[in-house]
């Protein structure tokens, strides 16, 4: 990092970084802009869900964790950082739940639902979202 400039625009939110590395294949030509996001540090022990399990309702945000009789419970979240396609979740889950993650816009409070484990690869698959 060779310069951090100390206000953040007003308008935009944006802070001006200038950095050094190196451009090999000569792919970033002078004038171009990128998106960047930087590490702050890493939270062992984090928790996180996929976006498309959360929904949101007047500015909260909200999971539908399964209950051991198989029925919907609808918890309010507070979330962190986006990650990828998930969300780190800062309070509201201890992290033993099921979460509903397909299906969020059908179920409701109270729903009885047959749930089937998901692997990664469900998650990432992009024609399901």
């Amino acid at each position: 990092m060779d310069q951090v400039d100390r206000e953040i625009g007003s308008g935009t939110g944006a802070l001006t970084l200038k950095a050094r590395f190196s451009n090999d294949n000569n792919r970033l030509m002078p004038g171009m802009f990128a998106r960047l996001q930087a590490n702050a540090g890493t939270i062992k022990n984090a928790m996180l869900i996929p976006q498309r399990a959360v929904r949101e309702m007047l500015y909260k945000k909200f999971v539908f964790v399964v209950g051991s009789d198989n029925k919907v419970d609808m918890k309010e979240v507070t979330l962190g950082a986006r990650v990828g396609k998930l969300w780190l979740v800062e309070k509201g889950l201890n992290g033993d739940e099921t979460l509903v993650v397909e299906g969020v816009q059908k179920v409701n409070k109270g729903s009885e639902v047959k749930p089937a484990a998901m692997t990664e690869a469900d998650l990432s698959n992009e024609s399901k979202q």
